[in-house]
């Protein structure tokens, strides 16, 4: 009697380690047009930055499955962007112009999560004060430069998941 026990606890323990981790793994979804809370990791400004940059963010928050229970996405993860136009300011007074497009951040699994979210940011214009002043006083006014778009470090953004995705979950 105690042998058959013995015998039936190893042969369900051999089930168990044999079963692979990714049939014990259950599949949830995250919802598009779930928000993402997210923060700038760095400083940016249209003097430095160029078209095609990678910029970097940082969820705020943990990000829950459409069960309201699983955290897909954990605060702190990477949040990849990209500079999709960037100029300086010029004379004329004309302002600088930096434009952010969030791209994706990763869940739990690995999985690239797609999102949406645009950043645009402008400095100011100097162009009416430098015209009027290059008439009243002397032309060199022309010479005179907007402001730059500038990005803070810390800024929040509020990004959107793209599509519906799947994350496997242990």
């Amino acid at each position: 009697m105690v042998g058959k026990k013995l015998f039936n606890l190893a042969l369900a323990s051999l089930l168990v380690v044999s079963m692979p981790l990714a049939a014990m793994a259950r599949t949830v979804k995250l919802m598009e047009g779930t928000e993402v809370e997210l923060t700038l990791k760095e400083s940016l400004s249209s003097e430095n930055q160029q078209e095609g940059d990678v910029v970097n963010f940082e969820v705020a928050n943990d990000i829950m499955a459409s069960d309201g229970k699983t955290i897909v996405v954990k605060a702190g993860t990477t949040a990849v962007g990209t500079v999709a136009e960037a100029q300086q300011r010029k004379m004329l007074g004309k302002k600088g112009e930096l434009k952010i497009v969030v791209d994706y951040t990763k869940a739990v699994d690995g999985t690239k999560v797609p999102l949406r979210a645009n950043l645009n940011r402008q400095g100011e214009s100097k162009a009416t004060s430098a015209v009027a002043l290059s008439v009243i006083v002397t032309p060199l006014f022309l010479l005179k430069k907007g402001k730059e778009a500038k990005l803070s470090y810390g800024t929040k953004v509020h990004a959107f998941v793209d599509r519906d995705i799947a994350i496997n979950v242990k």
